[in-house]
């Protein structure tokens, strides 16, 4: 397996900035970039409250065709 140092978190971010209304996710749920980003800051916030640090290795588990994530 190789590891590569990429944050989809950073990618995201660098999208929204770029195409904001740009959709990122089709299916059920129709998103665009800006909303996902505000949807992984509000879970990058919620992870700080919970004593995570910032490189503290997490993952997340999303059902197929978007939704809620845990």
């Amino acid at each position: 397996m190789i590891m590569m140092d990429i944050n989809i978190g950073s990618l995201i971010r660098q999208r929204a900035n770029i195409s904001p209304e740009m959709e990122g996710v089709v299916g059920e749920q129709r998103l665009t970039f800006r909303q996902i980003n505000n949807m992984l800051n509000r879970a990058a916030h919620w992870m700080r409250e919970q004593g995570l640090q910032v490189g503290d290795p997490t993952s997340i588990c999303c059902r197929s065709g978007g939704g809620r994530c845990t």
